[in-house]
């Protein structure tokens, strides 16, 4: 039960922070902060030619932490750090590895190029920076190189005119 419970409050966590990283900036002054939690599980290992090998068992938690800051009623800035534990854990030897600590952050800054009564078109730029850990290890835990992008972000209002789509 509190397994199922967890998904849950995963799976909205999840959902509410793509909902976030829209194309919409915070008010001036204002921020958002969400935080998400993902659990992955492999009892199979693959090689690299994705063969199946001798067993190894995978048990990987993320906390995912969104955070973003309204600056200046045009510049929206955020960051997005991840944590993990890795565990695994060898069927053939028995033995055992523990891993943890920060896997990667983003940091972002968007703004406003045009907007109307329910659209907004804004443009972002992300940089992706690896944690301090070892990315040599099979099975490589995440990306282990910088990453720089630029985003046209286009968005749409459930508002009409300034009318709610749902009413109470």
């Amino acid at each position: 039960m509190l397994r199922g419970a967890g998904a849950v409050v995963a799976l909205c966590a999840g959902f509410y922070s793509m909902q976030a990283q829209a194309a919409w900036l915070q008010t001036k002054g204002e921020g958002l902060i969400i935080g998400s939690v993902s659990t992955y599980h492999s009892h199979v290992r693959f090689d690299r030619q994705g063969l199946r090998s001798a067993g190894r068992k995978y048990n990987k938690q993320k906390l995912s932490v969104y955070g973003v800051y309204e600056l200046t009623g045009r510049l929206t800035v955020g960051a997005q750090p991840s944590f993990f534990q890795v565990r695994t854990e060898n069927g053939i030897s028995s033995g055992r590895e523990s891993m943890q600590g920060l896997s990667q952050i983003d940091l972002f800054a968007r703004t406003r190029i045009a907007a109307a009564d329910y659209w907004i078109l804004s443009g972002q730029a992300l940089l992706k920076f690896p944690g301090p850990r070892a990315v040599d290890r099979e099975p490589l835990l995440e990306n282990a190189s910088r990453d720089a992008e630029a985003r046209l972000l286009l968005g749409r209002s459930g508002r009409a005119a300034g009318q709610a789509i749902i009413e109470y």
